[in-house]
């Protein structure tokens, strides 16, 4: 069973770059994110990719 995911997140943090985590994408992060959300992706696996959110990457 799928847990059902919140959709007003302020931040989201990956910091793992797990293979699962790669198939998501810009449009899932502002599906469960408020619009002025920040994306903190510490392994840089969306970089260039979030288009619609605050993105921060190290």
């Amino acid at each position: 069973m799928k847990q059902k995911i919140s959709a007003d997140y302020d931040a989201v943090v990956i910091a793992v770059p797990h293979k699962d985590y790669l198939l998501l994408g810009d449009d899932y992060f502002c599906s469960i994110t408020k619009p002025t959300a920040l994306i903190a992706d510490l392994k840089g696996i969306y970089r260039n990719k979030i288009l619609n959110r605050k993105y921060y990457s190290l």
